[in-house]
């Protein structure tokens, strides 16, 4: 290709730049490059009208992009070594209390339960934190205490075309207000705010992302309508509605952004670029010479108008602006997360830390050859956790592998939902005890944390001030995200009929309103029990409560600045919320980085006022994080280290990720409860005290747990045996129930009252616990058809039960109100009941006859008509 630029011009700029020291001469290179390359699309598309000033606007546009990557480079440097440095010491201190290299890695992704310094100071729990800066107790909680009559309009299509049209309002010659909707006004500029907030976190963290005025969100692609008109007419048709010059400001020919638009299509209907091998595959230079072609990787679609935007959405998309607003701030939390955890490129990072342990594992006299060796194997990832962490950094563990096999998954799942889960609300209803539990390991009392708990069910009855804590620390409004965000999406994919549905059958199942009580609740008590201990210096607090906040990087300075938080409730108890964080005085946050604050006035390198802001953003980061994930302990929710084992580090949408999704359905609790509450009771204890002291905590802790376990279980089975109508309560006295009981609300949850009944905790059998309950439903109809020839083939001498069938069927309805805990005993008594005696004459009779043998119950009502 023939130079247009001048040579001259180049030399300075290069001599330039040199003696600037910021851009390297292969930068400006770069630069001059993409500025000439612009210049013969220009001339080869027939349009000079307007040419030179064009090139102009182009060049002096890359002459910014060009600074600011080097900024970018500079400021990536700085980040990474703080990064390198804090995650070093965090790991090796551990590796001081007996963890093992690759146990320390790993803590610093997932977490890990054993009871060291840091163990709860991961990538997954910071995540929760930045979910709650921008989403839960951002504009959720925005939402719920200023305007909570927004809640009802959430979903309503006009108000969300308003909400649009409003954000698009929000730039510099816009008019905000324009559709005379003052609530759709007043929620898109806090949807415009919160966005900002994200963007300009995950610029002080190493991003680059430009601010983009009146822009009213990104669109949900759907990859099922585009594959139906393929990737030439989906290139035409959306071409047609944007605004070419801002979402190509590169300035290709049409046909250049048509391939930029081809290439877009197959990563969404694919999940991989039609351009298959990398830059980096290819050994070129990344960096700014690169830049335009990165951008087709992350490129902003920015339509002409709203209304092309809008059509652009019933042509080939789903959902809606205000879902996307919650989806979109709720990815910034992850990306955020991850590059403050690892910095700007967190899996280069990951990578690097892990050589610098295996240095240190070859330096370690305390360890034989044979067990270096066995360590640095483990860095190596033999058992794939350093990989999946790193998938769970990238977003690969969730994206699914084929979005159609990935939503035939799905659907099958939700079918195992509304058909089985009808009566969940009761097993929920024994889950108070597990805030007790975590009282209990924080050294706090048990039993006032379980009264707690119960009373948060009518927090109507505490005064607002006391309410709102729960908000601003992100708790208690899942139910409001999940009434826009799950009813249209999930795991980067549209979600389908069956899915759909599920979120509604939670609500009127009454399992939202539920968990939204219970988490409120459970955050309050964490917030308040933090705000009574804050009237004590770190060395004074008890011990168990120094080694929780210890788990999770919290020391003697951070605790100091934290407990200068505390402030009075109107029920005169003391609470730290994060207003109060960000109210500290300077004097409170300069001992949290004297190094740096003094380095910085010595060598005149680094901005005071920046160190500060950044110091006060991560001492409010660490207070959101301990508190989400105590919260996480208290009511129990599965995180990445849960999902790696219920899916064994799967994909969704690929073969092996569907089988293991649907054998381990229904098994996400048990295995939380595994992981958490019986993991943190063996592994989590603090290592310091006297043995007699250990002892102590030990049997306390284990005590209330087994406890705990009794009353929860036990209360559950009540409370179902009563939807049944049978009655008094079973024996407490007698080993099947205490037995019982305990597998009810535990970690053996997966196996239940089954062993002592017929279902378990979520009304499934001993097939489902172990092959999964779409696996089990399949088992038990070809046994049901076994049963069927064998009758015919002996005359009717075989077993065979109608009702059995008939049960069968009725399981597999996923006409969900139907088998809600309270329409279902209805539908029995009108029906079902009656069905079921015709089909297997003396079925009724024998199922109380039954009860009555086994639990000395009775019906307190009809099983059926006439009966």
């Amino acid at each position: 290709m023939a130079k247009h630029f001048d040579a001259n011009c180049l030399a300075a700029a290069t001599e330039a730049a040199a003696k600037a020291g910021k851009i390297t001469a292969q930068d400006v290179l770069d630069a001059f490059e993409r500025v000439d390359a612009y210049r013969s699309r220009l001339e080869a598309s027939g349009e000079p009208t307007g040419k030179d000033a064009r090139i102009r606007k182009f060049a002096a546009e890359e002459a910014q992009k060009t600074r600011i990557a080097a900024a970018v480079k500079r400021r990536h440097t700085a980040l990474n070594i703080i990064v390198r440095e804090k995650q070093l010491d965090a790991m090796r201190a551990q590796v001081g209390e007996g963890q093992t290299r690759q146990q320390a890695l790993v803590a610093s992704i997932l977490g890990v339960q054993n009871g060291v310094k840091y163990a709860r100071d991961s990538f997954v729990n910071l995540e929760a934190g930045y979910t709650g800066k921008y989403v839960t107790g951002g504009l959720a909680k925005d939402i719920r205490l200023e305007r909570p009559h927004i809640e009802r309009l959430l979903e309503n299509k006009k108000f969300d075309e308003d909400v649009t049209r409003e954000l698009s309002e929000i730039r510099k010659d816009g008019k905000p207000g324009i559709t005379g909707n003052e609530d759709a006004k007043w929620l898109a500029r806090k949807i415009a705010d919160y966005r900002e907030l994200a963007r300009t976190d995950a610029n002080s963290l190493g991003a680059s992302i430009g601010k983009l005025d009146g822009y009213f969100g990104h669109q949900n692609h759907d990859p099922n309508k585009m594959l139906k008109d393929g990737p030439d007419k989906w290139a035409d048709r959306i071409l047609t509605r944007l605004d070419v010059e801002r979402t190509f400001p590169e300035g290709p020919s049409r046909d250049e952004a048509r391939a930029i638009l081809r290439d877009m299509y197959f990563t969404i209907t694919t999940g991989f670029s039609a351009n298959k091998t990398s830059a980096a595959e290819m050994g070129q230079r990344v960096g700014p010479a690169n830049l335009a072609k990165s951008l087709g990787k992350s490129r902003v679609l920015h339509f002409k108008n709203v209304d092309m935007a809008l059509d652009y959405r019933a042509e080939y998309g789903y959902g809606n602006t205000i879902e996307g607003a919650f989806t979109e701030l709720r990815r910034m939390a992850h990306v955020n997360a991850a590059m403050k955890s690892f910095g700007p490129n967190p899996e280069v990072m990951i990578k690097a830390l892990a050589e610098t342990l295996k240095k240190d594992i070859a330096a370690d006299p305390a360890l034989s050859p044979d067990e270096r060796v066995k360590q640095t194997r483990e860095l190596d990832d033999g058992f794939g956790t350093v990989k999946y962490g790193i998938n769970s950094l990238t977003g690969e563990a969730s994206r699914p592998g084929n979005v159609t096999l990935a939503q035939i998954g799905s659907e099958i799942r939700s079918l195992e939902v509304l058909s089985k889960l009808g009566s969940m609300l009761f097993a929920q209803a024994g889950d108070t005890i597990t805030p007790a539990i975590a009282a209990a390991f924080r050294g706090s009392n048990p039993f006032g944390a379980f009264i707690h708990q119960l009373k948060s069910y009518f927090d109507g009855m505490e005064p607002a001030d006391v309410r709102e804590k729960a908000y601003l620390w992100s708790e208690g409004l899942d139910g409001m995200i999940g009434n826009v965000v799950n009813a249209h999406v999930a795991d980067d994919m549209r979600l389908g009929v069956l899915s759909k549905q599920t979120h509604t059958f939670f609500k009127w199942v009454g399992a939202t309103w539920v968990t939204d009580k219970q988490r409120a609740g459970a955050a309050r008590y964490i917030v308040a029990e933090m705000g009574m201990r804050g009237e004590k210096a770190f060395a004074d607090l008890p011990p168990r409560y120094s080694h929780w906040l210890s788990m999770h990087g919290v020391d003697a300075t951070k605790w100091e600045a934290l407990r200068q938080a505390r402030e009075k409730a109107s029920n005169g108890r003391y609470y730290i919320t994060p207003d109060r964080i960000l109210e500290l005085p300077d004097s409170a946050i300069e001992p949290l980085v004297a190094d740096r604050l003094a380095r910085a006035r010595e060598t005149g390198k680094g901005d005071p006022a920046r160190i500060l802001a950044d110091a006060r953003d991560d001492l409010l980061m660490t207070a959101r994080r301990m508190i989400a994930d105590e919260t996480n302990y208290a009511i129990l929710q599965s995180d990445a280290s849960t999902r790696r084992f219920t899916t064994l580090g799967t994909r969704p949408g690929t073969v092996e990720g569907e089988i293991m999704r649907n054998i381990m359905q229904f098994k996400g609790f048990p295995a939380a409860f595994t992981q958490r509450v019986l993991g943190r009771a063996a592994y989590g204890r603090r290592k310091s005290g006297t043995k007699a002291e250990r002892a102590g905590e030990f049997a306390t802790h284990i005590g209330t747990l087994v406890a705990g376990l009794f009353i929860a279980g036990y209360f559950s089975m009540v409370l179902k045996d009563i939807a049944k109508g049978y009655w008094p309560p079973r024996d407490i006295t007698d080993e099947r129930t205490i037995m019982a009981a305990l597998l009810q609300s535990g970690a053996a949850g997966i196996y239940g009252d089954f062993l002592f009944a017929q279902v378990d905790r979520f009304g499934g059998g001993a097939t489902e616990k172990f092959i999964g309950p779409a696996f089990g439903s399949v088992g038990d109809l070809l046994n049901l058809g076994s049963d069927a020839v064998g009758y015919a083939v002996s005359g009717g001498e075989d077993p065979f039960s109608g009702s059995a069938l008939m049960n069968w069927a009725v399981g597999q309805n996923p006409v969900w109100p139907a088998n809600l805990w309270y329409s279902r005993p209805i539908l029995d008594f009108l029906v079902l009941n009656s069905m079921r005696e015709s089909l297997s004459p003396g079925y009724l009779r024998r199922a109380v006859k039954k009860r009555r043998t086994e639990y000395g119950q009775e019906r307190w009502f009809p099983q059926a008509m006439g009966q």
